[in-house]
């Protein structure tokens, strides 16, 4: 399959994912699906079970190092910087959103994928998920250059499997402690 076709797949997929919610879910607008249904990655070397990331079992702090890659992306994505978040995933990489998987297998994919992307993330949350992984919530709004499909203050969480301080597994889940699709009270930036 050709990157022209593969990014047309994509594209079309954008435009018709746009705004869509799962049944009893938060909306998760501004987030992208592929051509092709989710099929879980197999587990990193040396790890054991088809779970690639850990279910959280309790507020830890991030490391610093896990921390700037999700703050870095979350601000290149604000900033509608698609080559600064392009360039923060690992070659090749996954995203799974939507119930969709994308296998991001240059840097060109990566950058066009978050050029799909019409919503900005504000951070709010961070935990640690296991040594290399994370959950960060988000509040949406407006890229530049792109209205956000959502409505302010709507809820979005993706999870971070970070290697050598590049993503290597971006997943999109449902965001805990909303409320109706809104931050919940006490809701901070970790």
């Amino acid at each position: 399959m050709t990157l022209r076709l593969l990014l047309a797949l994509i594209a079309a997929v954008l435009l018709a994912g746009c705004g869509a919610e799962g049944e009893g879910s938060t909306r998760q607008a501004g987030l992208v699906g592929s051509a092709r249904p989710a099929q879980p990655p197999p587990p990193p070397a040396g790890t054991t079970g088809p779970r690639l990331l850990p279910a959280p079992a309790e507020e830890r702090d991030v490391p610093d190092a896990l921390a700037a890659v999700v703050r870095a992306w979350s601000e290149a994505l604000n900033a509608g910087d698609d080559e600064a978040v392009g360039a923060l995933f690992a070659i090749p990489a996954i995203v799974e959103q939507g119930g969709y998987t994308i296998r991001l297998t240059s840097r060109a994919l990566a950058v066009e994928w978050a050029r799909g992307l019409p919503c900005s993330g504000e951070l709010v949350r961070l935990e640690r998920l296991g040594e290399k992984a994370v959950l960060a919530v988000f509040t949406l709004g407006d890229r530049p250059g792109s209205a956000c499909d959502a409505p302010a203050g709507t809820l979005a969480a993706a999870q971070f499997l970070i290697e050598d301080d590049r993503i290597v597994l971006w997943r999109q889940v449902e965001p805990p402690g909303a409320e109706g699709g809104t931050l919940s009270r006490g809701g901070q930036v970790a």
